[in-house]
């Protein structure tokens, strides 16, 4: 996810393309994961597939804090509230997230996550953190309605509602990151963006691990006897969510925020498109009008904001 508060300074001996670069290769990273989440839990069990990804990821995003030679009084870190959006963040919305991501189509469940920016647009207003102008209403209503149509339509293969529950799951998910960004705001007085999703990592493995159990195990008995499994695996923790957050700081730090969320509309896009391939999917009737209305309202709140 990216992170608001990077400073959007552009080095003249850093062409503006490598960032874009960067930016286009976070978006097929994130759209690809998502049916390669899929295919995984397919072979092994959802909850061992998520705790292995996830301590791969861990492993990263340390050698990245590392990178970072940034320092902060650990006496001075406000711990209960990190320890809170390690909970939402590193723990229900990885839960919610994996859960849901077996239960419906590839496409539903980037198009859902793409609507993130709306619910923490809206949450921020409630808390009154943030103001919204008329013209990042009507993008609200608009992206709203999208994510609704998305989330509430069952696919005509699924009778039995199955897509129903995992966009309740994706939808869950979203709303969970959507609080955790919002209160992560102002931890980033203390720690850095890398070092806050580091430490909700590596708070929160344990509990993933328990949440799994002996699952893990059995799992990691699978991959050795079918190497294909440890790819699927490897790609989730070490690019989607490990090396992908180093290519997304390095291009919001370089073109600013603004710009670098272009690139999050590819996401649904390239997730549909691979979905066909990697999982054998066909795009869901609502996708289509679903997905215009939600990256149509998301435009419309970038320009009301």
């Amino acid at each position: 996810m990216s992170n608001p508060e990077q400073s959007a300074e552009q080095p003249e001996d850093s062409p503006a393309w490598r960032a874009d670069l960067a930016l286009f290769a976070v978006a097929v990273m994130w759209g690809v994961n998502v049916p390669i989440i899929k295919r995984g839990v397919e072979l092994i069990d959802r909850l061992a597939f998520n705790s292995l990804r996830l301590t791969l990821s861990a492993a990263v995003l340390g050698l990245l804090v590392l990178r970072e030679r940034k320092k902060t009084p650990v006496q001075n870190r406000p711990w209960m509230q990190i320890l809170f959006v390690a909970f939402l963040t590193g723990f229900v919305y990885q839960l919610t997230f994996v859960l849901g991501v077996p239960r419906t189509l590839s496409g539903n469940t980037a198009l859902i996550l793409s609507a993130t920016p709306m619910w923490t647009a809206l949450i921020a207003w409630l808390v009154g953190m943030d103001k919204l102008k008329p013209i990042a209403w009507a993008g609200l209503v608009v992206t709203c309605a999208g994510a609704g149509l998305i989330a509430f339509s069952p696919s005509e293969t699924n009778l039995g509602g199955e897509y129903v529950t995992g966009n309740m799951l994706i939808l869950l998910a979203s709303v969970m990151w959507a609080v955790g960004s919002i209160l992560s705001k102002p931890l980033f007085e203390y720690v850095t963006p890398t070092q806050l999703a580091f430490l909700s990592s590596v708070i929160t493995l344990p509990a993933h691990y328990a949440v799994a159990g002996r699952t893990t195990i059995d799992a990691v008995q699978k991959i050795s006897t079918d190497p294909s499994i440890f790819w699927l695996v490897a790609y989730s923790g070490l690019f989607s969510t490990g090396f992908a957050y180093a290519l997304w700081n390095y291009g919001v730090r370089r073109v600013g925020p603004s710009h670098a969320s272009i690139y999050q509309n590819f996401v649904p896009i390239i997730a549909i498109t691979s979905g066909l391939f990697i999982v054998n999917e066909v795009p869901g009737g609502v996708q289509i009008p679903g997905g215009i209305l939600i990256l149509g309202g998301l435009i419309l709140m970038r320009r009301g904001r």
